[in-house]
This record gives C-alpha cells, structure tokens and sequence, in this order.
C-alpha cells in the first residue's frame, strides 16, 4: 500500500521543529550558566565580592539568554522555507566547525593575558573556574551554531537566486524575520562592544575578533544578495533602532522610585500602543477601511516594533527624569525631543508607502504619548512645590481632566471606526458573520491598543495623584509578597501546560483534553491558598471577599457564553465542570489581589508598586487561565464576528482593568494610610487621594456601558431575521432573572426561534450581566461609586433598573 506525502501541516511542524530545537540549545547553555551563578556558593565556597557577575554583562544576560537563541532559530527557520541546494549542510557545517575553532582560540588569547579584568569566570590569570570552563565552551558551540544557521541560510538564498527561485527569496526577505534576525545580531555586538570596553589584552582580543566577524557577515551578505541587498535596508533600520534601545535601556539611570516606576511602566505601555497604532486604520475619512493596507506594516513586525518601543521609550524617559531631578532642564528636554522623534521614526520605518498620510491620522495619538510622558516627569516636579501650594489636589484633577480631554474623544473616534467597520452582511458562502482578514487584524490592533492607552492614562495618572496628595502621612511600607514569584511562575507553568495541551487537541481532538480544562484551571486557586494561605487584611476583607465573588460571576458569564451558548452549542459536562472551576478560580484570584497581594495584615503593607503590579499578576494568570480553559474546552466554529478567541482575550483585560482600577487601587491607598485615623476617616481620605484619579475612568466607564448596549441594537439590525420579533423578545428579557433564564434555556439546547434570533437575545443577556457585575463592582468599590454618582447621579442605576432600552436612537 502507498504511503501518502505528508499533509502540510505535518510538514510545517517538522520545517519549525529544528530551529525550536536548536533554539531552546543554545538557551540551555545561558541556563546552565545561571544555575552556576545562583549556586557559586556551593561549587565555590568563597567567591569573592568585587568580582563582576553574571548580570553586570548585559551581553550574557540579555544577548546569550535571548538575542542568539532568537537568531538562530530564525535564520534555521528561514532556511526551511527555502528550496534546499547541493551540500548545503556539510557546507554549512564546515564553516561552522571553523567558526567554533576560532573562537576557542579567542578563548585561549583571554587566558593568555597577563592582567585580564577579572569576573566571576575568570577571577584570575591563566586560568578558568567551574564556570569559566563552562562559558569557553558554550562560547565555542554558540559561535558554530550561529555559523551554521547564516551559511545554511545564506547558502540557499544563493542558490536560490541562481536557479530562477527568486520568489521564494522574496517572501522570506520581505517579511518580519530579517528584521528580527538583524536587530538581535547588531543589539548583541553593541552589547559585546560594551562588555569588552576594558583596555587589557583579552577585551582588545574580543573587540578584534568581533570587529571581523561583522565585516564577515557584510562581506558575506553582500556577496550573497549582490542587487537584491536593498531588500535589507527597511531591516537594518529597525535593527539599528533595537540596537540603540537596549543600549540606551542597559545605561539609563533606572530608579525603585514609585512616581519613577509607574512613568517607566506608562512609557512602556505606550510603546506596545504606538506599535498597535500601525496596524489600525486612520480616523474620519482619510483612511477607509481597505486603504490602510496600502501603508500597513506586516502584521507578524508589529510585536518587533512594540518591543523596541517598549524597551526605547521608558529608557529614554528615564534620562528625561534624570535631568528634571537635577534641573537640568536642557538636557531633559532633549531626551523627551529624542522620546517624540522615536514614536515617529520608529513607526514610519515600518509602514509601507503614505507615511505622510500615516503620520497625519495617528498625530492625535502621538501627542496624547507625548502628554504621558511629560505628565510623569512634571509628577517628579510636584515633592518641591506641593507644600508650598494649596493647588496640589486640585492640580490632579485638573491633570485626569485634560487627559480625559484629549485621550477619551480619540479612543471614542477609533472605537465608533471600529464598529462601523465590522457591520455587514453575513459571507455569501459560508453564511457567517465573522470577520476574516485585514478586518479582523485591524479590529483587534484597535481594541488592544485602546485597551493599552487607556491602561497607559490610568498609570500616568496614579504616578502624579499619588505624588500630588499633599499631608498624607502613609505608613512606611516594604517589600511585596514573598510567594509572589513563585505564584506568578507557577501560574506561568499552567498556562504553558495548557498551550501544550491545545496544541495536542488541534491534532487528535479527544474528550481527556476537555476536562483537562477544568482540572488545570481548578488547579490554580489551589495552588494559591497552598502557597499564601488565607488570613484577613483588615479592612478590607469585605471588599476582597465581595470583589471575589463578583470576579467569579463575570468568569462564569464569559465562560457559558463566549465557549457555549455564543457559538450555538450547548453547555455539556466538561464546559459546566470548566465553569465551576472558573468560579473557583474567580473567588480566589479576587480575594487574594484585592486583600492578600497588597498587604501582609493591616501592619505590614506591601509598596504601591509592588501590591498593584502582583494583583494586576494573579488577576492577569486567571484571566490567562480562562482564556486557554475556553480553548481546551470549546467544541465547533461560529458565533460572534471577532471570534471566540478576541471575545475571550477581551473580557479577561476589562475585567482586570475593571477590578484595579476601582478595588485594587483604592483598597491599597487605604491600607497605606494610618491605621490610627479610624475607618471612617481613612476612607474620606482614600476617596479624597484618588478621587480625581477615578475622575479620569468615568467618561470612559459610561460610554463602555452604553457602547455594549449599542453592539447589541447594531446587531439586531444587520443580523435579526425578524427585527420586529427579537426586539419584542429582547425588551421582555431585560430583568436579571429573564435574561439568565435566557441562557440558562440556551445552555440546555431549549431556547426557541430561528438561530439568529436566539443568538441576539443570548448577546443581550450576555452583555447586560456584564453591565450589571461592572456595575456592582463600583458599588462594592464605594469609592468609585461615589465618584460616578459625582459625575451622574443616576449613571450608575440606569442599567441594573433598564431605564436604557434598545430603541433605535434618532
């Protein structure tokens, strides 16, 4: 009997498994270096303490952990997808047994130095240690495994271009790998360049051998690409900007300042959104929605671009800060000129044509990056003049205004574009309503970078509300929770096990791997309450609890739906048990980042930082847990127009925007202020320090509810059937009860009518149980509930009593 070829898939699993392979080898070599530098006091009783360690090289610990390992699989992955030429791989080999040749000898000129600058390898002359010996090697392997992926790629793009196969070498130069390819090599020889500045023998020896490997690899692209070499130049650009970020990011004068940390995390965060901006269409009429794929980047760039920026900004924002605390005010204002140039440059390096045209819709959103940036240095401003002024408070709330000013209409603009563009009519062939294409990738570049800007305002403007609240006597607060990164790793070990396992499933779906979902998801809060335990932080335990159990509901809700009922199949026993095992979850997440991750007892108080950054994790690994259960559990295709991969994806960082924003963050401001004011008191004060703060969330909370009202009502009118019928449907089911019947009935398979019909009223329940929790959660908030009710006095009740109806609006 023939043996048939293997499919594609097949074939495209065994083309990405040697540079996975080879990839993870070259990181197991930094790995076991790090193991001998954490454990050095083992191998080595005496090490001495002047010596420089394995994190003072930033080309280990940056370079040999990440750059190389990426290079190399890359370049291996690249030459996979290229016709395969006549002894490509014993000529690949012989170059790379030359390469690991020479740099053995480069090994031997280090030991051959009388006076080397010594390091915790090499902690005196002539001779290595434990782990010297180690590194000679790994250095020998590494530089014949680079070696052998150039030449095999370089070997057959020749070839390539010889035989007539010019295609195929188009489509490997012309997408996101060479672009990342070079950024690694030239961030790693600037980091090497840095590490051997010394002016001894053995760092003039690494600097020459460095200097002709590069003028090889020139030589040797040239000679390999001859007329086509210009292919590499938009790479090279984005290459010299990744080499200049970790430069740049490895000598800023970086600081455990909380107004410093939360401006680097905003400039972090607004760099992965200025990457998402090149994937999003322009505003108003300058760009419809196909147009911008004459200028749209290559999608799989967008997270090179978010990288770089997201490692360039806050570096470049941290020497801003630098010269505004020393009122060196030229100097800061260069850096945040240099900051401005970077959103721009870095960003019309990579699109494609039109980038006037680019620059002039996304100007709105460079100027509001622009704003945070310089709102988080005049933050460090405010110590010198908040005594002298009674304007402090009042500043803040001018500062969340002029935000909400400039960021909301944008988002609001972006968001109206968004949901213009996926209203349509059902595809002709297959009849679903899905979005598919350049539709679906700038729909989802535009929540998510909605979602990053609007989380971007909100650290800017805790960092200045909280250095702006003037006489408040905060108790001296220390450390974090001691289990958190063994949580956070843990967490981190589910999730990839769940990756694995839906990797599995899309090859041989069985019914194990269903009820694997709940068994994982169900693991973690376990894991939690075995390592934190659980005790009281007084006084806010009520809000945890509360916050928990609301954080349970909205799990539930977006689990039943967005898996089961959304997608016209019913809840059956292995979604119900992945269900419970959300709720479970929900609780416990809740309970512990609203209580436990903040303060060890109403005494010991974690820092800001650390308290909100290891809630924001625990909520981060139960929203990551439930989008992968979602997966591992779900069963068909259909329903919403994003997927049930954006659906899932987007309610996990509502919810957890949601739940910092208006628990988290007032509960740890309260924890933070003297315990002996009394409650009543702490929490006039609590609502007085992030009062203006919350100011800022309540224009965007209100249109979100409203937004949700409206998705339903365009729904209806692109996809009903029957308009009269399922408005008459939907108008009867607004009470909590009718509408949870609505699922509950749909969740058994029972729910009558034709299938748009009963989809549209599922929505409708969905979204409104959506709108009621968020709701509850101001109210458990308090805080926030009395910022709405400042804002609207009925805002907050005219959903959970229906006052807003579906009606068409005029």
């Amino acid at each position: 009997m023939a043996v048939s070829p293997a499919s594609g898939p097949d074939r495209g699993v065994r083309r990405r498994r040697l540079p996975v392979v080879a990839g993870f080898a070259q990181f197991g070599g930094f790995a076991v270096l790090a193991v001998l530098w954490f454990t050095r006091g083992v191998w080595w009783p005496a090490p001495p303490a002047d010596l420089p360690g394995l994190f003072d090289f930033p080309s280990a610990y940056i370079g040999d952990s990440l750059l190389l390992p990426v290079a190399v699989a890359l370049m291996l992955l690249g030459a996979g997808r290229l016709p395969r030429a006549r002894r490509d791989r014993m000529v690949a080999a012989v170059f790379a047994t030359v390469a690991g040749l020479l740099a053995a000898g480069v090994q031997f000129l280090w030991l051959a130095d009388d006076h080397p600058r010594g390091n915790w390898t090499f902690p005196q002359p002539h001779r290595f240690n434990v782990a010297g010996v180690w590194h000679a090697g790994y250095f020998s392997v590494t530089a014949a495994g680079l070696m052998l992926a150039l030449v095999l790629f370089g070997y057959r793009t020749s070839a390539a271009l010889r035989s007539g196969e010019r295609g195929a070498v188009l489509a490997v130069l012309r997408g996101a790998g060479p672009s990342v390819v070079l950024s690694c090599l030239l961030a790693y020889v600037v980091l090497v360049a840095r590490d051997s500045s010394a002016s001894t023998f053995a760092s003039r020896s690494s600097l020459l051998s460095l200097g002709v490997a590069v003028a090889v690899f020139v030589v040797f692209t040239v000679a390999v690409l001859r007329r086509s070499i210009g292919l590499l130049a938009p790479h090279l650009v984005l290459a010299v900007f990744a080499a200049t970020a970790v430069t740049v990011a490895v000598d800023a004068p970086w600081s455990g300042d909380r107004t410093q940390i939360l401006g680097e995390v905003s400039s972090g965060l607004v760099g992965v959104g200025i990457g998402l901006l090149t994937l999003v269409p322009g505003r108003g009429k300058a760009l419809e929605a196909e147009e911008y794929l004459r200028y749209r980047p290559h999608p799989v760039q967008m997270p090179l671009v978010g990288g770089i920026l997201a490692t360039l900004l806050p570096a470049l924002w941290v020497h801003a800060s630098a010269g505004v605390a020393g009122s060196k005010w030229l100097e800061a204002g260069f850096w945040v000129l240099c900051y401005l140039v970077a959103v721009v440059v870095v960003c019309g390096s990579v699109v494609r044509g039109t980038r006037l045209l680019w620059v002039r819709q996304a100007t709105d959103v460079m100027v509001v990056s622009l704003l945070f940036c310089v709102i988080g240095l005049v933050a460090l401003t405010v110590p010198r003049w908040r005594q002298a002024s009674d304007a402090a408070p009042l500043s803040s709330l001018l500062v969340a205004i002029v935000i909400s000013a400039l960021l909301f209409p944008i988002l609001k603009i972006r968001m109206h574009i968004e949901i213009r563009d996926e209203q349509g009519p059902p595809d002709d062939e297959s009849g679903s309503f899905g979005l598919a294409g350049a539709a679906k990738t700038s729909a989802t570049a535009t929540v998510g970078m909605l979602l990053v800007f609007g989380l971007a305002g909100v650290v800017s403007l805790l960092g200045f509300t909280l250095a702006a609240a003037v006489d408040r006597k905060y108790v001296a607060d220390s450390g974090m929770m001691p289990q958190a990164w063994r949580l956070l790793g843990a967490g981190a070990a589910l999730i990839s096990v769940a990756v694995v396992l839906l990797r599995f499933k899309s090859r041989r779906p069985a019914k194990p791997f269903r009820f694997a979902a709940a068994v994982l998801t169900v693991a973690w809060p376990i894991i939690v309450v075995a390592v934190a335990g659980v005790h009281e932080v007084a006084p806010v335990a009520w809000v945890a609890v509360a916050g928990g159990g609301l954080l349970a509901l909205w799990s539930a809700n977006t689990m039943v739906n967005n898996v089961g009922t959304l997608r016209g199949t019913r809840v059956d026993g292995p979604l119900w048990a992945t269900v419970a095992a959300v709720v479970v979850s929900g609780v416990v997440s809740g309970f512990f980042a609203a209580s436990m991750a903040l303060a060890a007892d109403s005494s010991h108080v974690y820092t800001w930082f650390a308290g909100i950054s290891t809630a924001a994790g625990l909520l981060g690994v139960h929203g990551a847990m439930s989008v992968a259960a979602g997966h591992l559990v779900a069963v068909g295709h259909g329903g919403t127009r994003h997927g049930m991969t954006h659906n899932l994806i987007q309610d996990a960082i509502l919810v957890l925007l949601l739940y910092v924003i208006v628990l988290v963050i007032p509960a740890t401001t309260l924890l933070h202020l003297p315990p002996s004011l009394g409650f009543w008191a702490r929490f006039v004060a609590t609502f007085a320090i992030v009062g203006p703060f919350l100011t800022y969330f309540l224009g965007p909370y209100k249109w979100q509810l409203e937004t949700n009202l409206g998705h339903v009502r365009r729904e209806i009118a692109s996809r009903s059937e029957i308009k009269a019928q399922t408005m008459s449907a939907v108008g009867r089911q607004r009470g909590t009860l009718r509408r949870n019947r609505v699922i509950l009935l749909a969740a058994r398979g029972k729910l009558s009518g034709p299938p748009q019909h009963r989809f549209l009223r599922i929505l409708h329940a969905h979204v409104r149980n959506q709108n009621g929790i968020s709701n509850a959660l101001l109210g458990v908030s308090l805080v926030g509930f009395l910022v709405l009710l400042g804002g609207q006095t009925t805002a907050a009740l005219a959903y959970l009593r229906g006052d807003q109806d579906l009606k068409p609006r005029g």
